[in-house]
Protein backbone atom coordinates (compact mmCIF):
# COMPACT_ATOMS: atom_id res chain seq x y z
CA UNK A 1 0.00 0.00 0.00
CA UNK A 2 2.75 2.46 0.61
CA UNK A 3 3.97 2.05 -2.67
CA UNK A 4 0.78 2.80 -3.76
CA UNK A 5 0.62 6.04 -2.55
CA UNK A 6 3.31 7.30 -3.13
CA UNK A 7 2.89 6.21 -6.92
CA UNK A 8 -0.66 8.45 -6.73
CA UNK A 9 1.66 11.13 -4.90
CA UNK A 10 3.76 11.59 -8.05
CA UNK A 11 1.28 11.49 -10.48
CA UNK A 12 -0.83 14.32 -8.57
CA UNK A 13 2.77 15.83 -8.23
CA UNK A 14 3.61 15.63 -12.14
CA UNK A 15 0.00 16.74 -13.13
CA UNK A 16 0.82 19.40 -10.99
CA UNK A 17 4.22 20.45 -12.21
CA UNK A 18 2.74 20.65 -16.12
CA UNK A 19 -0.12 22.62 -14.86
CA UNK A 20 2.01 25.39 -13.06
CA UNK A 21 4.73 25.64 -16.07
CA UNK A 22 1.78 25.83 -18.50
CA UNK A 23 0.53 28.98 -16.13
CA UNK A 24 4.42 30.58 -16.14
CA UNK A 25 4.45 29.78 -12.43
CA UNK A 26 7.64 28.57 -12.84
CA UNK A 27 9.17 28.91 -9.25
CA UNK A 28 6.37 26.74 -8.23
CA UNK A 29 6.47 24.39 -10.91
CA UNK A 30 10.64 23.65 -10.13
CA UNK A 31 9.24 23.63 -6.34
CA UNK A 32 6.40 20.52 -7.56
CA UNK A 33 9.53 18.81 -9.83
CA UNK A 34 11.61 18.79 -6.91
CA UNK A 35 9.33 17.28 -4.65
CA UNK A 36 9.01 14.57 -7.03
CA UNK A 37 12.71 14.13 -7.72
CA UNK A 38 12.73 13.55 -3.61
CA UNK A 39 10.84 11.23 -3.51
CA UNK A 40 12.12 9.54 -7.43
CA UNK A 41 15.21 11.14 -7.96
CA UNK A 42 15.62 9.89 -11.52
CA UNK A 43 12.05 10.52 -12.46
CA UNK A 44 11.80 11.27 -15.97
CA UNK A 45 9.04 13.18 -15.94
CA UNK A 46 10.36 15.31 -13.77
CA UNK A 47 13.48 16.83 -14.85
CA UNK A 48 11.88 17.37 -18.33
CA UNK A 49 9.64 19.92 -16.33
CA UNK A 50 12.60 21.26 -14.54
CA UNK A 51 14.15 22.03 -18.12
CA UNK A 52 11.23 23.54 -19.31
CA UNK A 53 11.13 25.57 -16.57
CA UNK A 54 14.49 26.33 -16.55
CA UNK A 55 14.04 27.15 -20.60
CA UNK A 56 11.20 29.26 -19.79
CA UNK A 57 12.97 31.39 -17.10
CA UNK A 58 16.09 31.85 -19.62
CA UNK A 59 13.48 32.84 -22.18
CA UNK A 60 11.89 35.43 -20.02
CA UNK A 61 15.26 37.30 -19.19
CA UNK A 62 16.73 37.46 -22.95
CA UNK A 63 13.34 39.21 -23.08
CA UNK A 64 13.71 41.36 -20.18
CA UNK A 65 17.07 42.56 -21.32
Amino acid sequence: MYKEEIADRLEQYRVQAEELADKGQLGQAQFTAEKILMLEPEDPKALAIIQKVYSQMEGQRSESL
